[in-house]
């Protein structure tokens, strides 16, 4: 995915970051896919992977007890 990218104009950094999740989701998906008797094919279990990564990601970047402790202030 990296490569493919980056042929396609997308810097290197960039490249690499963009690819790394959507690597991750091809893999979860794969693995969920092939260990399902419930019928529904590829795309609809990868495109259900993608949804919850995003969601995560979401949720792991706007999570305020993630920026740090708190300091509190001292004087007026």
């Amino acid at each position: 995915m990296t490569g493919a990218l980056k042929q396609r104009g997308v810097p290197d950094p960039t490249a690499l970051v963009a690819a790394e999740p959507g690597a991750l989701a091809l893999r979860i998906a794969y693995e969920r896919w092939s260990d399902t008797t419930d019928g529904h094919g590829f795309s609809e279990v990868a495109r259900r992977t993608i949804v919850e990564l995003q969601s995560g990601q979401c949720v792991v970047l706007t999570r305020t007890d993630l920026q740090g402790p708190r300091r509190s202030r001292v004087g007026p």
